[in-house]
């Protein structure tokens, strides 16, 4: 199976340590980019205080929402990414990742805040899609509570989430690009995003509101040539498939 969107060079970094979000920046910098292509990191919370969103049309709690949604695999190899759900009708919470990160026996979930060595049941997996979702034994309390896009199209703006090597959230932007382009890891100059980023989602906003658009995927990179253009996303239309049969349908799709 092909995927054919990625991400153009990404203009803004947003990090945060385990619980403590902490970005700096305008959004007015992301939609005028004047060729800035590292991204940008925090130095402290003031500047987290002072950071614009209205220019996005998004607010703070939507911000640390997309964050706190945000969860680490773990496994023997070291550590991917993943997005915390919520069957509403039970309570109990599914993660979203890609089924390359449960490539060892020893697997844990880690939620913020401050919840660690979760061990998941492995509910559902898609190895043409490289799609999993897991199974916690319960809810956490900070899962996404949107809706899953119904497309990802070139020159949509985003944002997407994931882990860097520091152990740290990192929310950054960039518009999808086209099919003929790079995929993500050739995108980042001097960047930080690596492979733990894996199983991370990618969000659109309508009017400020967040929608689930993809999955950031780097198993698919591999092949170079053919899969110029993938840069690494599992777009809008698989997720919604793979999600069908699932408790989490009724609420998200």
């Amino acid at each position: 199976m092909k995927f054919r969107r990625t991400i153009a060079p990404f203009l803004l970094s947003l990090s945060m340590s385990f619980c403590s979000p902490s970005p700096s920046g305008t959004i007015s910098e992301l939609v005028n980019p004047a060729e800035q292509t590292s991204p940008v990191r925090a130095e402290s919370r003031k500047d987290f205080d002072n950071f614009d969103y209205t220019d996005f049309h998004l607010n703070r709690k939507t911000i640390e929402m997309l964050l706190s949604s945000s969860v680490r695999i773990l496994n023997d190899d070291g550590f991917g990414s993943g997005t915390l759900l919520e069957d509403h009708q039970t309570g109990d919470n599914y993660v979203l990742t890609a089924l390359h990160n449960l490539r060892s026996s020893s697997l844990a979930v880690e939620v913020c805040p401050e919840v660690y060595d979760l061990l998941p049941e492995i509910f559902k997996i898609d190895a043409d899609s490289d799609l999993a979702l897991l199974k916690l034994n319960g809810g956490y309390g900070s899962a996404f509570p949107g809706k899953i896009a119904s497309l990802l199209l070139p020159g949509y703006l985003g944002a997407g989430v994931g882990f860097t090597v520091f152990e740290r959230r990192t929310l950054f932007f960039g518009r999808v690009a086209g099919e003929k382009e790079v995929g993500i890891s050739h995108q980042i100059v001097g960047g930080d995003i690596n492979q733990g980023y894996s199983g991370g989602g990618f969000y659109i906003f309508q009017k400020g509101v967040p929608f689930y658009a993809g999955e950031i995927n780097f198993r698919y990179e591999d092949n170079a040539k053919e899969l110029r253009g993938l840069g690494g996303i599992i777009e809008a239309g698989t997720i919604r498939a793979f999600l069908t049969d699932t408790p989490l349908a009724d609420d998200y799709l």
